[in-house]
């Protein structure tokens, strides 16, 4: 390059030089910015976002406002990505009805899906699972036992949990609507007077006209039969010793006491028949309540009836119950009575007293609980027999080639439950 050309090079370079100073002289002395608004921008996961700042033609200074009076430093306007925060999503078992899918990760900030913890496969969904098959189970009926309630037969697939009226799995259910309601229950516990403690309160010429002997109730449960002779009068008594036996009727030489706690007021109920001639008329009622706390009961020739009276037996675990004629008798006549304690509320467990008579069955046999006697444990006693348990096989099921095999017969008072195996063969 000659000498000429260098002069006019540097010559224009100085004039640039010096209209670049008196422009920007120009918008620092005249305060003139040409200024553009710049929006506001959020940050994202991985993206900075920014305030909204203005920006000269001019200068390139970056202001606050619009009026250019005063500048951001060092990217103040700036607003730094924050990165993602990932969380897992847990894996969904398919079922019979819908898919599952597998374990994914996911941004709670942005909603980006990835295949992996550390966020760096981005995936569009969930990998799927397939879904299941049905596996159909038959559930036979259970009947209902005392209280507890049964159901109805039915299928249950062991994958989705579902109940269902048909084998194929199509028509669904639910076990409110197969339950089968148990039964209102009273808890009772059967009773009667003991044989070997009993005196006449009154009598004429040293003759004892009423006198009692052992006798069989109900279910086989013990009873006791007051003999009325000919000539007795109203006013004459009889008191007995009063417990639960099984002495005589269970043939187990036991004697188990009715549950009594001092001060506590039972329920009892009273069965009696007449098997004489005439109509006669009793109280019957805790000798230590003196006249009161019984019934009094009026019963024809030949009639049973039901009665129902409150009773405290006292201080003891059995008392003394008075027999008390309230009417003249001119024929010798028998009353046969049993009867039930109420104790609800004071059962804690159940337990078999004695085994069924017969445990092995063949197909073509009927069931029976023949020879089953179940006690009753409490917190305010011992134990003590039962008369209205239940059993869940029904009295005469027929076994068939379907019952083969070792059964569980429950045996239910009320919600509590008991239980022993039979079996049964071609």
């Amino acid at each position: 390059m000659n000498k000429t050309k260098r002069i006019f090079v540097a010559a224009i370079l100085a004039l640039v030089s010096i209209t670049c100073v008196i422009f920007a002289a120009s918008c620092s002395n005249s305060g003139s910015h040409k200024l553009t608004k710049v929006a506001a921008k959020q940050a994202t996961c991985t993206a900075d976002g920014n305030v909204e700042y203005y920006t000269c033609a001019d200068c390139d200074e970056l202001f606050v406002d619009a009026e250019g009076t005063a500048t951001f430093k060092d990217n103040e306007h700036v607003i730094k990505a924050f990165g993602h925060t990932i969380v897992s999503k847990a894996a969904k078992a398919a079922t019979c009805y819908s898919e599952g899918t597998e374990a994914y990760w996911t941004c709670r900030t942005c909603n980006t899906l990835y295949s992996n913890a550390e966020a760096t496969e981005v995936i569009q969904a969930p990998v799927t699972i397939a879904k299941t098959q049905h596996s159909i189970k038959a559930v036979p009926k259970k009947n209902p036992v005392g209280a507890t309630p049964g159901y109805e037969a039915h299928y249950a697939c062991g994958n989705c949990n579902k109940l269902y009226t048909d084998a194929a799995g199509t028509l669904e259910t639910s076990m409110e609507k197969l339950i089968i309601a148990g039964e209102d229950f009273d808890y009772k516990i059967p009773f009667t007077p003991a044989m070997e403690r009993w005196e006449s309160i009154n009598g004429t010429n040293g003759i004892n006209y009423i006198s009692v002997a052992a006798a069989t109730g109900s279910n086989g449960f013990p009873a006791a039969k007051f003999t009325i002779k000919s000539g007795a009068t109203s006013g004459m008594e009889i008191e007995a010793w009063l417990h639960n036996t099984v002495k005589d009727a269970m043939n187990k030489g036991a004697n188990i006491r009715i549950p009594t706690v001092s001060g506590k007021t039972r329920q009892l109920e009273l069965n009696v028949t007449n098997n004489g001639g005439q109509t006669v008329s009793f109280r019957y009622y805790a000798e230590s309540y003196g006249d009161k706390g019984g019934v009094e009961i009026s019963i024809a020739s030949g009639e049973s009836k039901t009665v129902s009276f409150e009773v405290n037996p006292g201080q003891s675990i059995g008392c003394n119950y008075a027999f008390k004629l309230l009417s003249d008798v001119s024929e010798e006549t028998k009353i046969t009575m049993y009867g039930y304690f109420y104790c609800e509320g004071e059962v804690d467990s159940i337990s078999l007293y004695r085994d069924a008579d017969k445990k092995n069955f063949k197909v073509g046999d009927s069931f029976t609980s023949d020879g089953v006697v179940v006690k009753a444990k409490g917190a305010s006693y011992d134990e003590v027999v039962i008369a209205n348990y239940m059993t869940d096989l029904e009295e005469g099921y027929v076994f068939t080639a379907e019952d083969i095999g070792t059964k569980t017969v429950t045996v239910a008072y009320g919600e509590y439950t008991t239980s022993y195996q039979i079996t049964i063969t071609a």
